[in-house]
């Protein structure tokens, strides 16, 4: 199984002499590691500081958009396979999600037999990490599939015909409503009075869509579709009017 970034925000991968045919990256952290003495909530997103309530929306169209075919064709060579997770939008640490929604806008008959599901994954840093991820470790999370099936949403979904539908992410834990909330990671070295504590913003929450079935076609790969794919999402954080 492979993660493809198709993603925008965090922290770029930058190559300068990035043209034609190479992947177009970026990568966690999502915020500030550990800046002292200001309000604990900024993040970044799509390479900007949030807002407290935002729309955050990615489009898949390969046919129009080449760098999401090189950067299929970059993570999966031979194409993608069952199970590839088509990585699309960042929620940043301290900030929540309330819905999800996916749509697809047109038919594409050569896509037939192609299904996806909606898919959460948790992007967290563990210093014990070594990976080509720097130390972040990512996590499958099964809030959404949960959320979908206690809908009464069909899954997987067919991305061959058009198709519309929102997923509603608060469950009730305890009695209370809760959303899909990416929260900071704390640890703690040392012990006693020589204790310190650091609270890492870097990590939060990635949404895709991931790739339960392939196209009957087997020479017609997904980097090939001719249709459009939107996943987009209503997100909201929190903010603070003082701090240094």
């Amino acid at each position: 199984m492979a993660d493809i970034r198709l993603y925008k925000g965090g922290t770029p991968d930058i190559s300068f002499m990035n043209c034609a045919g190479h992947e177009v990256t970026s990568r966690p952290p999502f915020g500030h590691l550990n800046k002292k003495k200001t309000p604990p909530f900024d993040a970044h997103y799509d390479g900007a500081y949030s807002v407290a309530n935002f729309a955050a929306g990615f489009p898949f169209v390969p046919s129009e958009i080449p760098y999401q075919r090189d950067n299929i064709t970059k993570a999966q060579p031979e194409g993608l396979a069952v199970g590839d997770i088509l990585q699309m939008i960042v929620v940043p640490c301290n900030h929540y999600v309330r819905s999800v929604r996916f749509d697809i806008g047109q038919p594409d008959a050569l896509l037939a037999g192609c299904t996806v599901e909606l898919v959460a994954q948790s992007v967290e840093w563990d210093p014990t990490a070594n990976s080509n991820r720097g130390g972040f470790v990512l996590t499958e999370l099964s809030d959404i599939s949960d959320a979908a099936t206690a809908q009464g949403v069909s899954a997987p979904i067919d991305v061959s015909e058009p198709f519309s539908v929102v997923v509603w992410l608060d469950k009730v834990v305890n009695g209370y409503a809760q959303p899909l909330y990416a929260a900071p990671i704390f640890t703690t070295t040392g012990s006693g009075v020589d204790a310190v504590t650091i609270r890492h913003q870097s990590g939060g929450i990635i949404l895709g869509v991931k790739i339960v079935s392939l196209p009957t076609d087997a020479d017609y790969g997904v980097h090939m579709a001719r249709n459009d794919w939107w996943l987009t999402s209503r997100i909201e954080g929190f903010e603070s009017p003082g701090g240094l």
